[in-house]
C-alpha cells in the first residue's frame, strides 16, 4: 500500500522529542489520507482500537460534555455508530494530527522494546497547552494519556491522547539500514507459503528435539496413566487405515494430542461413521477423517510419532460410561503426552490448518524514517497483528472452554496459525519467523514488554503476555480465580459440562491447595472464591483496585443457567464472563480479611469424577448479616470513591445482580471480607458483601455482590449462622 506525502517524510528526530511530529493538519485531511496510505490506515485502525476499547462506553457522557444541549439528541442520533463521531465535533476546535514515537530505555540511541513500537496520538497544535482534565485521584493527578498504566480513564475535547503499540521489524534482507544503528529492533525473516512445507516442519522439529533434550522445565519426571486408547497411524503410508488401539497396563507408547474446534454444523455422514467404526471395526478410513484429524496424523508422522489421541475417536461418543471415565483422566492424558498439536486458527474440522495460510508480508507497510535530515532507513511497520497474540490467543480453538485445560497441562504445544507456527513450553516461546533458532529459555516474551515475571505469578496475567506457556499449577486461590476469569469468557456447547471441561485443572490444582474442592470452589481462602460477579458485556468496571475491560470473544448475556449444575454460591451456575471483587494479584490474600468461618458443606456428585459435575450442594457459614436498604446501595452501577468520600451521592456502596431482574426494598447481605486497602493504598477499607434471599427451607440463595464503602458499617451486625444452597 502506497504512502501519503506525510509519511513518506517522517522525522525521526521530531518522532522521539516531546514536540512530536505532525502528521496531519486536521482530522478529516487524516481521514481521507487513511483511504489509500498504508501509514495513516494503519494509525487510524490502532486508534479505532484503542478508542472503542476505552472510550466508546461513554458516548453519552461525551456527547453531553462537548455538545450543546438542543443539538444532543440530533448528534448522538445521528453518530452513535461511529466511533469517531465526537472527535469531529464541534467544527471550531483544533484536530491537526501529532503522532511521538515513545522510547523505553536510556540505551545509546531509541530502543523499540522487543519489537514492539509505542506511539502517543493526538490532537490540537501544542500538546503541553491542550485542554485535558484530571483526576485527582489518591493524591496523584490522572490524565487521559495515562490510559494501561493506571487503569484510569478519562475523556476530555479537543485533548484526546491515545496511546498504543505497533509491532515494529526490519526484514534479514535490510542489511546496511542506517536505521539498524538507531534501533534495536528484531529481524524478521519470510516464512514459508505453508505450514506443512518442509522449512516450517524443520523448524518445529528443532525445537521440540532441543526441548526435550535441553528444557530442564520441560522434563518430565512422573510417568502419567496412560489413556484407554490410542490411534495407532503405523499403518496409515502404507494402506490409508488409522487403528484404535487399548493400550492397556504395559509401557504406554509416546503419544501427541490434538486440540481443535470441532465447529457447527456437525458433519452427519463422519458422525454416523464413527459410530460405526466405534461400535464394530475399531479402525478408520485416512480418508475419510475430516480435514483437521487428517492434519494432525499428518503432522504427527512427520514429527515421528506414531500414536495420536483425539477425545472425539478416542473416547466412545455413544458410551456415556466410557465418556465420564475418560473425561475423569484429562489430567493424566493431557499432562502425559509429550506435544499438543493445536489447530489455533481453524473453526472447524472441515477446513484443515496445512492449507495455504496468509503471508505476513501483505500486512506490512514499509515507512521510511529520515535520519538528521540526511540519510533514510526503512522500518516495516505491521497492519495487522501476525504474532503469538493475532494467530493464537485471538484465534477460534482460544474461545473454547475446553480448550483452556488442555493447552495448560499439556508440556508442549506447537500452534497452527494462519500466519505462521508458535511453539510454547514451560521455557518459553517461539515463533517460525525468528532469524535464528535460539533454545535458550526466555525469561521475557517477544510480544510486550510487559512480561517480565517472576515464574510462580505469571498466570496471574494475561495469557499472551506471559514469557512461557501458562502453567498447570495452582498454589493459590488467586491463581484459580484468574484461570476462571479467563475460562467463563469461553465458548461452552453444553452448559453442563461447566465443571468437566475444567475437572482436568482442578484435579491438578488440588495437589497443592489440598484442601476440599466444593462445586468449583475452594474450601482455603473461602472468601476468595465466593467474591466473583458478573462482569459487564462492554466497558470498564471496578474490580479491588483494578478496571477490568470486557472480551469481545464471548458473544452473549450472562446468567444464571435455567437448569441445575452448581449452587448459586458457585460460578459454575452462571452462563457468560465473571470476575471478581478482590483482584487475582500475587499477595492479595494477606491484604484482606475474611468475614466468614466455613461451618460444614455437601456436595453430591452425578459421576465418579470429584471435580465433575454436581446434582446439589450447600454450603454452612458464620457470617455477618444487615439487612440494607436498595435505596442507598447502587444497582449494577460503580459508586466511584471520589464521589463517595466528596459527598457527591447518597449511595454508601453498589453491587451487581446475578441474575436479569431487579432487587428492591430490603437486601439481605453477608460480610464477606475487608479489602484493607480499599481501591488503592492509603484508602479507607472498604466492605465485601453478598447479596442473598431467603428460601423457603431457611437457607439463602445468593443474588448478588457489591461493595459497601462505609468501613465500619458492619460493626453492628450480628454474626449468623447460615447454609447457602
Amino acid at each position: 500500500m502506497p504512502l501519503c506525502s506525510k509519511c513518506q517524510h517522517i522525522d525521526l528526530d521530531q518522532l522521539h522529542t516531546d514536540a512530536g511530529f505532525q502528521l496531519h493538519s486536521d482530522w478529516t485531511s487524516f481521514e481521507l489520507n487513511a483511504q489509500s496510505c498504508g501509514f495513516c490506515s494503519t494509525i487510524r485502525t490502532k486508534i479505532l482500537e484503542s478508542y472503542i476499547r476505552e472510550y466508546h462506553f461513554h458516548l453519552d457522557t461525551r456527547l453531553s460534555e462537548v455538545v450543546r444541549p438542543e443539538d444532543y439528541a440530533l448528534v448522538k442520533a445521528k453518530h452513535k455508530d461511529d466511533p469517531f463521531a465526537v472527535i469531529r465535533w464541534p467544527k471550531d476546535r483544533d484536530t491537526s494530527i501529532w503522532i511521538r514515537l515513545i522510547a523505553y530505555d536510556a540505551r545509546p540511541g531509541l530502543r523499540l522494546n522487543e519489537g514492539k513500537a509505542g506511539f502517543d496520538f493526538w490532537m490540537g497544535s501544542r500538546r503541553s497547552q491542550m485542554y485535558r482534565s484530571t483526576w485527582e485521584w489518591n493524591g496523584m493527578d490522572i490524565e487521559p494519556g495515562d490510559i494501561g498504566k493506571t487503569g484510569i480513564s478519562s475523556f476530555v475535547y479537543p485533548g484526546i491522547v491515545i496511546e498504543f503499540m505497533l509491532r515494529v521489524t526490519t526484514a534479514d534482507r535490510c542489511e546496511g539500514d542506517p536505521l539498524r544503528d538507531k534501533f534495536i529492533v528484531e529481524v524478521r525473516k519470510p516464512v514459508a507459503p505453508t505450514s506443512f512445507h518442509e522449512d516450517a516442519m524443520s523448524w518445529a522439529e528443532a525445537l521440540l528435539q532441543g526441548c526435550k533434550s535441553s528444557h530442564a522445565a520441560c522434563q518430565q519426571s512422573y510417568t502419567y496413566p496412560p489413556p484407554k486408547r490410542l490411534l495407532n497411524l503405523s499403518r496409515v503410508r502404507a494402506n490409508g487405515r488409522v487403528d484404535i488401539i487399548e493400550v492397556g497396563t504395559g509401557p504406554c507408547p509416546k503419544y501427541v494430542t490434538l486440540s481443535y474446534c470441532w465447529g457447527t454444523p456437525a458433519d452427519e455422514v463422519w458422525m454416523a461413521y464413527l459410530k460405526d467404526v466405534q461400535t464394530n471395526s475399531f479402525v478408520f478410513d485416512f480418508n475419510r477423517m475430516p480435514t483437521t484429524l487428517k492434519d494432525a496424523t499428518t503432522v504427527a508422522l512427520r514429527l515421528g510419532y506414531d500414536y495420536l489421541w483425539i477425545d472425539a475417536l478416542c473416547i466412545l461418543q455413544h458410551d456415556l460410561d466410557d465418556w465420564h471415565e475418560e473425561g475423569a483422566r484429562m489430567s493424566d492424558i493431557y499432562e502425559g503426552c509429550e506435544l499438543m498439536i493445536c489447530a489455533s486458527s481453524c473453526d472447524h474440522t472441515s477446513k484443515g490448518f496445512l492449507n495455504q495460510r496468509l503471508n505476513p508480508e501483505d500486512c506490512i507497510v514499509e515507512v521510511p524514517l529520515r535520519i538528521n535530515n540526511s540519510s533514510t532507513g526503512i522500518l516495516h511497520f505491521e497492519t495487522r497483528d501476525v504474532d503469538y497474540i493475532a494467530d493464537t490467543v485471538k484465534g477460534p480453538v482460544a474461545s473454547r472452554a475446553w480448550c483452556l485445560q488442555e493447552q495448560r497441562l499439556a508440556p508442549r504445544v506447537l500452534h497452527f496459525g494462519k500466519y505462521q507456527l508458535h511453539y510454547e513450553c514451560n521455557a518459553g516461546k517461539w515463533r517460525e519467523d525468528e532469524p535464528e533458532l535460539d533454545l535458550a529459555p526466555r525469561t521475557t516474551f517477544y510480544a510486550s514488554e510487559h512480561s517480565v515475571r517472576e515464574p510462580q505469578v505469571r498466570d496471574l496475567f494475561h495469557r499472551e503476555l506471559s514469557a512461557s506457556k501458562p502453567m498447570a499449577s495452582v498454589s493459590t486461590v488467586s491463581q484459580w480465580n484468574a484461570i476462571l476469569a479467563d475460562y467463563t469468557m469461553r465458548r461452552l456447547t453444553h452448559g453442563s459440562d461447566k465443571l468437566v471441561a475444567l475437572s482436568g485443572l482442578a484435579n491438578k490444582a488440588s495437589e497443592l491447595l489440598k484442601c476440599e474442592y466444593l462445586a468449583g470452589t475452594w474450601q482455603v481462602d473461602l472468601h476468595m472464591g465466593l467474591c466473583w460477579y458478573v462482569a459487564p458485556l462492554y466497558g470498564l468496571m471496578h474490580s479491588g483496585n483494578q478496571m477490568t475491560a470486557f472480551n469481545p470473544l464471548f458473544q452473549g448475556t450472562s446468567r444464571r443457567a435455567l437448569e441445575y449444575r452448581a449452587p448459586s454460591w458457585s460460578w459454575a451456575s452462571m452462563d457468560g464472563p465473571i470476575e471478581f471483587l478482590m483482584e487475582s494479584d500475587p499477595g492479595v490474600a494477606e491484604l484482606t480479611t475474611s468475614s466468614v468461618e466455613y461451618v460444614d458443606a455437601s456436595v453430591q456428585l452425578t459421576t465418579a469424577n470429584k471435580f465433575g459435575a454436581v446434582e446439589a450442594a450447600q454450603l454452612t457459614l458464620k457470617a455477618p448479616l444487615k439487612v440494607i436498604s436498595s435505596d442507598v446501595l447502587a444497582a449494577n452501577a460503580v459508586v466511584r470513591h471520589h464521589r463517595y468520600f466528596n459527598k457527591d451521592t447518597s449511595k454508601i456502596g453498589w453491587y451487581v445482580e446475578d441474575e436479569q431482574k431487579t432487587l428492591e426494598g430490603d437486601l439481605t447481605c453477608m460480610k464477606l471480607a475487608t479489602l484493607s486497602y480499599g481501591i488503592g493504598p492509603g484508602m479507607t477499607p472498604e466492605n465485601i458483601i453478598l447479596i442473598l434471599e431467603q428460601t423457603h427451607d431457611g437457607c439463602y440463595r445468593r443474588v448478588g455482590a457489591g461493595t459497601v464503602l462505609v468501613t465500619e458499617y458492619f460493626d453492628d451486625a450480628p454474626v449468623h449462622t447460615i447454609t447457602l444452597v
